[in-house]
């Protein structure tokens, strides 16, 4: 029998920020991808931005996420795209954050 590792699935924290209350939980990903989402988040380049966050909904679990009229927001790449720029901007630094350990 071989070794598997644990999944790592991480609660991502807005405390004592503006989108307190904001509760998601996603998985990790694997290194090949923590890398391309470094990169593209570097280059600030639109299309990165997208790639970044469609690879945030594929490790996406769940949320509490409501619109303006208390209905669920989707929990995938559209749902988040819908948002305005600074949530989704809070969104992947908090993912990318405690993927890489300095939560």
């Amino acid at each position: 029998m071989g070794y598997r590792p644990k999944r790592s699935v991480f609660k991502l924290s807005f405390s004592g920020t503006e989108y307190e209350g904001l509760e998601i939980t996603a998985r990790a990903v694997p290194m090949s991808l923590m890398l391309d989402i470094a990169a593209a988040v570097a280059t600030q380049d639109p299309s990165a931005t997208r790639h970044v966050a469609t690879t945030f909904a594929y490790s996406l679990e769940s949320w509490n996420l409501v619109d303006d009229d208390d209905q669920p927001v989707p929990a995938d790449a559209d749902g988040l795209l819908s948002q305005e720029a600074p949530l989704v901007s809070a969104v992947i630094k908090a993912w990318v954050t405690v993927m890489a350990g300095s939560s």
